[in-house]
């Protein structure tokens, strides 16, 4: 498969024959996304996510879809511990789908479950829980599709609202600034963020509109969302390969 998702390296089809003595070993192990600063994030996230990343929006061609930062600098995750843990109260859903993934197959728009075949969780000496038992999905198995369903439909969703918020004109492009302890100063931007004066400037029609449809809360979470770039800060300040005396500021690029 070309063009793996990230984290994902070696993308196949969960095949019943092939995988029938297939097991996942117990993880709690995210060294596979420490190499990354951000995340999509699911609109259904926004309510926990929002109290430890900063939430934004990014685009790709002329999809556009939330995001959490993860850390401040390109390659570097500031939540995956040296010893592979994730040091906060909530993980995206993106990261926890892993090694699971729902993907279309070369010739065919539908979707199939799929697994990333270089985790070297999956085993065959029996360590953890078995995908298969006497050849059906086993309980483990069929969790794990449903919330690979369940996060389809939210990716989805959460397309179809990140879209309509663009469409209203609000966003703009974002420019975080940080400076280091040598002097030098970090420009963090390529994200899209809400600006508020633009939301208040919408008519009555279109704010009603956005509570109707619970969007005009989503925002605010995002907004909110927007001080932990200070908790970045801090986490970076306290990582082995530099900190930081300055708390960046979030504004037009």
């Amino acid at each position: 498969m070309q063009n793996n998702p990230l984290f994902y390296k070696e993308v196949v089809p969960l095949d019943r024959s092939q995988h029938s003595d297939l097991f996942l070993a117990p993880r709690g192990d995210y060294r596979y996304a420490a190499d990354t600063n951000s995340v999509f994030m699911a609109t259904v996230e926004f309510a926990r996510a929002c109290r430890e990343y900063p939430i934004v929006f990014g685009k790709d061609g002329q999809t556009t879809f939330p995001l959490a930062i993860l850390g401040l600098r390109e390659g570097e995750n500031l939540f995956v511990t040296a010893a592979g843990g994730w040091s906060a109260a909530y993980v995206p859903a993106y990261v926890r789908r892993y090694p699971f993934i729902l993907s279309t197959q070369p010739d065919s728009d539908t979707l199939t479950v799929c697994i990333d075949s270089a985790d070297s969780s999956f085993n065959n000496e029996r360590r953890g829980l078995a995908l298969f038992e006497n050849g059906v999905e086993s309980a483990f198995l069929k969790n794990s599709v449903d919330f690979l369903k369940d996060f389809q439909v939210q990716y989805a969703a959460s397309i179809q609202i990140a879209t309509r918020i663009e469409e209203l004109g609000i966003l703009e492009a974002m420019q975080a600034n940080v400076e280091l302890k040598t002097g030098s100063r970090m420009n963090i931007g390529g994200f899209l963020v809400v600006n508020r004066q633009r939301l208040f400037d919408l008519s009555a029609e279109q704010l009603a509109g956005l509570v109707r449809d619970g969007i005009l809360e989503l925002i605010y979470l995002h907004l909110h969302s927007m001080d932990n770039f200070s908790y970045l800060v801090e986490r970076l300040a306290t990582h082995p390969t530099g900190s930081l005396v300055a708390t960046p500021t979030a504004g037009s690029a």
